[in-house]
């Protein structure tokens, strides 16, 4: 099953009797102002079952476009809360980044 830490970032959407995967897109107006907005990656056009769909998703999760992984951390994170390629805000401010 879907690792439930993705949750928040990935969701499945129907509309005119189509499914969707879609990922939430985090990006930053100000220091303390991130805005958020789901963006449609995948249309399923094909019948699947619940592990053919996790595997899609793990596609997702796996590409760097839109999720990065924090090595002080070693956690996964949206794009948009990440500070570098291998450190995430939460970690940097930690080191002493001040946003």
């Amino acid at each position: 099953m879907l690792n439930q830490e993705y949750k928040e970032y990935i969701r499945i959407a129907r509309e005119d009797g189509s499914i969707y995967i879609e990922v939430c897109d985090v990006y930053w107006e100000g220091p303390h102002t991130p805005v958020s907005e789901w963006r449609r990656l995948i249309k399923i056009t094909a019948p699947m079952n619940i592990s053919q769909l996790d595997s899609v998703i793990e596609s997702v999760l796996k590409n760097d476009k839109y999720f990065g992984y924090c090595k002080t951390c070693s956690s996964h994170h949206v794009n948009g809360h990440m500070h570098s390629k291998s450190c995430c805000q939460s970690c940097a401010v930690n080191l002493g980044v001040v946003y």
